[in-house]
């Protein structure tokens, strides 16, 4: 199982990572006003950012506060679910290949 252990985690790094990296660029392609219509988070994020700075720059800094919370969450969620999946099959891949010689 060790070996179902290492190898499910570094797919699970793997595919966490991926999730995280494409999420991110789903957000950075959102305009300010599909962001604004669509995700209550980026509205809270926004009304949490300093009133005196231009709302632009006030709207940037929610997209982004948005983009790392987003990431961060497909990250552990896709690591987590794919280092389990994958310790499971990659100790049965490696227990046959041995087991076979």
């Amino acid at each position: 199982m060790t070996t179902g252990a290492i190898y499910g985690g570094a797919e699970g790094l793997s595919a966490g990572l991926s999730n995280a990296n494409q999420v991110g660029e789903e957000i950075d392609k959102m305009s300010i006003e599909s962001l604004s219509a669509k995700s209550p988070k980026f509205n809270e994020y926004i009304a949490q950012v300093d009133p005196s700075i231009p709302q632009e720059e006030r709207a940037a800094i929610a997209k982004g506060m948005l983009k790392e919370d987003a990431e961060s969450m497909a990250l552990w969620a896709t690591a987590g679910l794919s280092t389990v999946t994958g310790s499971v099959a990659g100790a049965g891949i490696f227990d046959k290949a041995l087991s076979s010689k």
